[in-house]
């Protein structure tokens, strides 16, 4: 995308706001490669913009999930250490 001239870019901001994530299209080429790209419309021409699109593999998901455990785990062990256990006891009745 660095190849794309400020004004497309400034078009492209203001055509996804909130970022082109969820409107990647996957395009096959007809020797079966393919390639991630969004749609750009003016009045005049309508584009195909490739761009780059990280496709995780299993091994990254399930690090991430490892990672996502943890922290939520170690967030838990710190409020519960910050609690006096008269108060932890009443919460539990």
């Amino acid at each position: 995308m660095d190849k794309i001239p400020g004004d497309l870019r400034d078009l492209i901001a203001e055509t996804y706001p909130l970022g082109w994530k969820n409107n990647v299209l996957r395009i096959n080429k007809p020797n079966g490669e393919f390639f991630h790209a969004i749609t750009l419309e003016t009045s005049e021409i309508s584009y195909l913009i490739k761009v780059p699109v990280k496709v995780d593999s299993k091994a990254d998901l399930e690090k991430e999930e490892e990672k996502t455990f943890v922290d939520q785990s170690d967030d838990t062990d710190d409020k519960m250490e910050d609690v006096p256990d008269e108060q932890v006891e009443s919460d539990a009745d």
